[in-house]
């Protein structure tokens, strides 16, 4: 997969490519076309001062995103999504469960800035997220695939067992979609901008690396059924185990870790 990186090498390459030619013909030719080729070359600076601004605001850590796995090779409906109209589970709630438990995981260490992210990732804080048994991570536009050590165990559980509760043998292949992780408090603050309604207007655990968004289950050729079933039993077992807590909401399940 292409990167943004080598993209970027690319694009500097190419319009360092751009100027030794223009500087070639700007010595053979009038003084017309002289200022028409500086007006391409500012054109040129231009789009590409855009394109880092994009990458900037699209992509703050220069982190690969990465997308659901197979997901444009299985038909996708409406009845595989999670929400809590799909799974019926219980809530556990925000104020008083959830974010306790991300403050005492954490020692209350809340990531605010891209800086910080990169020093946690180096100390351990936060590792790498990878597409395991029983779960794709989708686009990523306002999180990276990180979590805790701790969130990251629980999530990879949460596949493996996931699995092993789907009964139907042609549903196995099934897996949930990821659509969000570890946040900075900039792109949370950046989702509350967009989606005033639905995003957390306090902080929200995903700025502590112990969260994730469960929003749709993937099947072979749409048939899902017994996989959202799977998910909700699996869902319901970890929350009576301690390990997970749960919070439905209208485009999502949202999920907090705890010991």
């Amino acid at each position: 997969m292409i990167t943004v990186k080598f993209f970027v090498v690319g694009l500097l390459f190419f319009g360092l490519l751009l100027l030794v030619i223009a500087y070639i013909l700007w010595r053979k030719r009038s003084l017309a076309f002289r200022f028409a080729t500086l007006a391409v070359i500012l054109y040129g600076v231009i789009c590409t001062l855009l394109f880092f601004y994009v990458i900037e605001i699209k992509k703050p850590h220069w982190l690969p995103r990465q997308l659901v796995k197979k997901t444009n090779r299985l038909k996708a409906i409406r009845g595989c999504d999670c929400t809590w109209e799909s799974l019926h589970l219980s809530k556990d709630d925000y104020t008083t469960f959830h974010k306790p438990a991300a403050q005492k995981i954490t020692q209350n260490r809340y990531l605010r800035t891209e800086a910080q992210r990169a020093n946690w990732i180096r100390h351990g804080h936060l590792v790498p997220v990878a597409e395991l048994e029983g779960f794709g991570i989708s686009y990523l536009n306002f999180s990276t695939a990180h979590l805790t050590p701790l969130a990251r165990k629980r999530l990879y559980e949460l596949g493996r067992r996931f699995r092993n509760n789907i009964t139907e043998v042609k549903q196995k292949k099934s897996y949930f979609v990821i659509s969000s992780l570890t946040r900075s408090h900039r792109q949370q603050e950046r989702i509350k901008k967009r989606y005033s309604r639905a995003a957390t207007k306090d902080h929200s655990t995903h700025c502590y690396g112990v969260a994730f968004d469960i929003y749709r289950i993937v099947s072979p050729n749409g048939q899902c059924t017994a996989a959202v079933e799977a998910l909700e039993k699996t869902l319901t077992q970890m929350q009576q185990e301690g390990k997970l807590f749960l919070c439905p909401e209208a485009k999502c399940i949202h999920v907090t870790v705890c010991h």
